[in-house]
């Protein structure tokens, strides 16, 4: 009786080895880019929240009710709360460049140096410990602007992060973000107020008509300023999924 012998030819492997390898070619740059895309996600979540919870006790500290009245809206208080409520590697003050990156650029691929992209009001910066960089406004108020709801005047304030310094990519809406400070403590983008989180509609979201109008009204993905503004809003409201 013959013995038959079960196996593959070498033509076989070889166009077996070309299927994976076209196959790999094809998934391996999405599945690399869905990953980069979670783990900047993560950074900026993690960093907000740090900030969120930071001006939540630095209020309780002061027995404060509101930002002002724990004294954040001072150039000593502010530099009290950053020095005092965070790890800080390095104190930039108004040499922002040496905090972050050379140029920025939105998703698109406009590029802007770094002193273009960021609002001049911007003027103190800083690196923690973990390599996130920030700048704030060292003004003697809330920097921001401010907003009258039911005829009272609420202020809010800004800040800039990139959430690994220097390094790239360099771009808003991945790395680089622009968030507004309520006086409350939270944090959100210009047009979702507190208010307007709470109760949304055209007089609490300063104009906008729901909070996602007001989270995604900055166009934080085409915005040729590369001004990084509504690209927090937009991981807000995809549960801090970068689907951009």
């Amino acid at each position: 009786m013959k013995k038959f012998k079960i196996g593959f030819t070498l033509a076989e492997v070889l166009i077996t080895l070309s299927i994976i390898g076209v196959v790999a070619a094809v998934t391996t740059p999405s599945l690399i880019m869905n990953y980069t895309k979670k783990t900047q996600a993560v950074a900026i979540k993690k960093f907000v929240t740090q900030l969120e919870d930071a001006l939540t006790r630095y209020m309780a500290d002061n027995r404060a009710d509101t930002l002002m009245e724990a004294g954040f809206d001072t150039a000593a208080g502010r530099n009290d709360f950053f020095t005092n409520y965070f790890k800080i590697e390095s104190n930039c003050g108004g040499d922002k460049a040496s905090c972050f990156g050379s140029t920025y650029a939105n998703i698109n691929g406009t590029k802007k140096t770094f002193s273009e992209s960021l609002n001049n009001w911007c003027s103190a910066a800083y690196t923690l410990k973990s390599g996130a960089s920030f700048c704030i406004s060292q003004a003697n108020y809330m920097n921001g602007g401010s907003y009258i709801i039911d005829g009272k005047t609420h202020k809010l304030d800004y800040i800039y992060i990139d959430t690994n310094g220097k390094k790239g990519p360099n771009i808003a809406g991945r790395d680089y973000f622009l968030v507004y400070i309520f006086e409350d403590g939270s944090l959100d983008e210009q047009y979702a107020t507190p208010e307007c989180r709470n109760n949304a509609n055209s007089a609490n979201c300063r104009g906008k008509a729901t909070l996602k109008a007001a989270r995604t009204a900055d166009n934080c993905i085409g915005n040729a300023d590369v001004w990084p503004a509504g690209c927090l809003g937009r991981l807000l409201e995809n549960n801090w999924k970068m689907n951009y």
